[in-house]
C-alpha cells in the first residue's frame, strides 16, 4: 500500500490536479493552482503529525525531518478505527465554530475537521470493498476527499459536515477505484482528445463560471461527436457538486445532497451514482436527443419545456422532436437497468 505523503506526491505532481472540482488540468493556470496545493500539503503535513503524535507517541530528538509518517501503516480495520477513535467527535455547536473558521481560511481548523472524522471515511470505503482495490487503498484515496471536504464546507448552508464530506470521499475514492481498474492503456489519440476536452472544459469555466454544454465543446474543441463522446467517457472526472442537481430548481447538487432536509450516507451515496450514470448515458446521446431529453425533463435545474417551445428554440417540428426523445429513452433503457428516478419516461 502507497504510504499517506507518496499519495499526496502523486496526487500534487500528477495531471489530475486536486485542486480542481474536476480534476482538469492546464499548463496555463499554474500559478493560481501553487497555493491551493500548497495548502493541501500543509493540511495533510498537520494530519500526519497529529496522527503520529496520537499513534506512536512522541518521536526521539534525533529522529530524521525527512521522512513523514503514513496516516495508517497497519492493515487491519480495527486498528484503523482504533487509531482513529483517537481524536474526539465534534459536538455540532463545535462543528459550526471550526467550520466557520475553516470557511474563512483557517487551517488548524480544517486539520480538526478532518481529524474528527477519519472515522467516516473508513465507513463509506467499506461500500466499496470487492472491487479492485485493498481496503487500505481505499481509505487513503477517502482521506483526500475528506481534505478537499475541509476546504469546500460551508456551515451556513445547514449542513453537517459528515454528509457534506461524504460525497467528496466517494468521488474521491470512486475515481480511485476506476483508476485501478484501467488495465489497457488508452490509444494516444484517444488520450490527446482527452486532454484537450478537459482545457477547454477548464478555461470556459474559468471565464464563464460554468461548464459549456455538448456544442460548444464541439465548437472549442473542433472534434467530432463521436471523438468527444469517446474522450468524456474516458475522462478521470468527478462531477461538480456546485452543478444544480437533477429536478432541482437553483439548488446545486452539493446543497441537494448535504442539506438540512436530513440526507444521510445513503441517500448521497444514491444520488451521487444516480447522477453520474445520467451524466454517462447523456453524453452517448446526439445531440439533439440530449438536448431535446435535458429540456423536456427539465434537468440540472431547466424549467420543463413542451414540445411548442423547444420546437420554437431549436428550430425543429414537433415531429422530429418527439422520436428524438423516444429514441433517447430507448438509448438509455438499453444502457441501463437503473431507474434513474426522477426520469419519468413518459413522452
Amino acid at each position: 500500500m502507497y504510504e499517506f505523503n507518496e499519495k499526496v506526491d502523486f496526487a500534487l505532481n500528477s495531471e489530475i490536479e486536486v485542486d480542481a472540482v474536476h480534476f482538469l488540468h492546464s499548463e496555463e493556470d499554474e500559478s493560481s493552482e501553487t497555493s491551493v496545493n500548497l495548502e493541501v500539503e500543509d493540511i495533510v503535513d498537520d494530519v500526519q503529525t497529529a496522527w503520529a503524535g496520537r499513534s506512536r507517541g512522541p518521536q526521539p530528538k534525533d529522529a530524521s525531518v525527512t521522512s513523514k509518517p503514513s496516516v495508517s501503516t497497519d492493515p487491519s480495520l480495527g486498528n484503523y478505527f482504533r487509531e482513529a477513535r483517537q481524536f474526539t467527535l465534534l459536538s455540532p455547536a463545535e462543528e459550526l465554530e471550526i467550520g466557520r473558521r475553516a470557511r474563512d481560511g483557517d487551517k488548524e481548523a480544517r486539520t480538526q475537521l478532518v481529524l474528527a472524522n477519519l472515522r467516516l471515511v473508513a465507513r463509506v470505503a467499506r461500500k466499496f470493498n470487492g472491487r479492485g482495490l485493498d481496503f487500505e487503498d481505499l481509505v487513503q484515496e477517502g482521506n483526500f476527499g475528506l481534505i478537499r471536504a475541509s476546504q469546500l464546507f460551508d456551515p451556513s448552508k445547514g449542513a453537517r459536515f459528515s454528509t457534506y464530506a461524504t460525497m467528496w470521499i466517494m468521488q474521491f475514492i470512486s475515481r480511485g477505484v476506476d483508476n485501478h481498474a484501467r488495465s489497457v492503456r488508452l490509444p494516444v489519440n484517444i488520450q490527446n482528445d482527452i486532454r484537450l476536452v478537459r482545457r477547454k472544459i477548464f478555461h470556459f469555466n474559468r471565464i464563464y463560471g460554468t461548464e459549456p454544454n455538448f456544442s460548444q465543446i464541439a465548437q472549442l474543441t473542433k472534434l467530432s461527436d463521436s471523438r468527444i463522446g469517446i474522450a468524456m467517457e474516458n475522462m478521470q472526472t468527478c462531477i461538480s457538486l456546485n452543478q444544480e442537481a437533477p429536478g432541482s430548481t437553483g439548488v446545486e447538487l452539493g446543497e441537494k445532497v448535504a442539506g438540512s432536509d436530513g440526507s444521510d450516507t445513503e441517500e448521497c451515496a444514491e444520488l451521487y451514482f444516480t447522477t453520474k450514470l445520467l451524466e454517462s448515458l447523456l453524453v452517448r446521446l446526439s445531440e439533439v436527443e440530449r438536448q431535446v431529453l435535458i429540456m423536456h425533463y427539465g434537468l440540472y435545474g431547466r424549467e420543463a419545456l413542451g414540445y411548442t417551445a423547444i420546437s420554437a428554440r431549436m428550430g425543429l417540428s414537433t415531429a422530429v422532436l418527439r422520436r428524438a426523445l423516444a429514441n433517447g429513452i430507448k438509448k438509455m433503457q438499453r444502457m441501463t437497468s437503473k431507474d434513474l428516478g426522477f426520469l419519468h419516461f413518459r413522452h
